[in-house]
């Protein structure tokens, strides 16, 4: 295959083995540098077959073999490299990625602290040092990567004249990586103001869409969060996260009571499917239009753990408070460990309690107090869920184990 006008001319491999060795590298060496790693491999390896001492071509071999996921010719070439290339920077991210992908993270992370300790200002070592120590659960580490991912930002904001497709594509990939951690990140540390900024900087970066649907309706993006929850869910009506999220965001856009606590702004009911027509302001209306909506879902063929998830929503636009009990626990019988669905038990029945004039008739408050130990000992995450059972915990007056 050759180049002519812009586009390749296609050669039979006889014509391939009367070109030199030094041509086939050439042409091989420009189709790598071009980005088009896969198509440069054959005459890379044509070249190095004829003339062994070319040692330089053996990184952009490891490269093609990585990218094929093919780690015995990844590691052959990377080794036979590695007289000549312990220093260059390819070589080093190479052997990271390598590492990292076959479970070697220490290795990973050496070979990429090296990179960084040799060229410090470049947004690719510096990248793939966030990549080899993202997975470690040391929170010092995590602000090391954290500090490096917005170095990233900060290089790739200019880019600087005259760089191959290769390194392009190489800073790109650099920068869409810082995007993803920092995302993720915030995301983890429920950091949804940072996490929204970052996500809304980060433009078509690909990240987790149910990561997404969080973020967007954590931060109080009501209208964001409920367009891309439907388009989730439209693309993939059968994806029981596509339906969480979308019903979670409806929640929030109709004032539910699971609606996040994050401020609401007025969304338009046209996009709401199954509510048009409805004025938002009226919540009673808008909780019945949402409850028939998820009494739907809860009638189709969904897993036990989405079940449980839609009782609980159920329960939570009930009026009615023994309705309201009944689905609670029958989103328990689906999945015992669903915390929402304990806290709200608890929640109601101290509401019970403090309704009572008889307060030596403690019935309602051991329930409360079983079922607020019972979401304790879950151990929650959410910062929304540990608060509201911080609450619970003051209203009724103790502290539990």
């Amino acid at each position: 295959m050759a180049s002519s006008g812009g586009g390749y001319i296609e050669t039979t491999e006889a014509e391939q083995n009367i070109l030199s060795a030094d041509i086939k590298s050439l042409y091989g060496l420009a189709l790598y540098h071009l980005n088009n790693i896969l198509d440069a491999e054959p005459w890379l390896k044509a070249a190095l077959k004829e003339d062994a001492s070319r040692t330089d071509l053996l990184v952009p071999l490891a490269h093609a073999a990585l990218q094929r996921r093919d780690y015995a010719s990844a590691w052959k070439n990377l080794e036979g490299a590695s007289k000549i290339a312990s220093k260059d920077r390819n070589w080093l991210i190479l052997k990271s990625q390598y590492a990292l992908e076959n479970s070697r993270q220490v290795d990973a992370e050496r070979f990429a602290r090296t990179a960084v300790s040799q060229y410090p200002q470049d947004p690719v070592a510096l990248a793939q040092l966030v990549r080899a120590i993202q997975e470690s659960t040391d929170a010092q580490r995590h602000k090391e990567a954290t500090d490096l991912a917005k170095k990233v930002l900060d290089i790739t904001k200019n880019e600087p004249p005259n760089l191959t497709p290769l390194e392009q594509a190489w800073r790109k990939q650099a920068e869409d990586k810082a995007f993803q951690f920092l995302v993720m990140e915030n995301y983890n540390n429920q950091d949804w103001i940072m996490a929204a900024k970052y996500l809304q900087e980060a433009g078509g970066v690909p990240l987790d869409k149910e990561m997404v649907a969080t973020i967007l309706r954590k931060s109080g993006n009501v209208q964001e969060a409920l367009q891309f929850a439907l388009s989730w869910y439209i693309q993939e009506p059968t994806s029981e996260k596509a339906v969480e999220a979308y019903l979670r965001s409806l929640a929030m856009a109709t004032g539910a009571t699971l609606a996040s606590a994050a401020p609401t702004r007025d969304v338009p009911t046209a996009i709401l499917p199954g509510m048009s027509g409805l004025e938002m302001r009226q919540e009673e209306g808008a909780n019945l239009a949402l409850l028939d909506i998820v009494l739907k879902f809860i009638a189709a063929p969904f897993s036990k753990e989405l079940k449980s998830f839609l009782y609980y929503m159920s329960a939570t636009l009930q009026s009615d408070e023994n309705k309201a009990i009944d689905q609670l626990k029958d989103a328990l019988a689906e999945r015992a460990d669903n915390v929402e669905a304990l806290v709200s038990l608890a929640s109601i029945y101290l509401n019970r309690y403090n309704r009572q004039s008889d307060k030596s008739d403690t019935i309602n408050r051991d329930k409360a107090v079983l079922y607020l130990e019972q979401a304790k000992s879950l151990r929650p995450n959410d910062d929304e869920i540990k608060a509201r059972i911080n609450q619970l915990e003051a209203e009724l007056g103790y502290s539990s184990r």
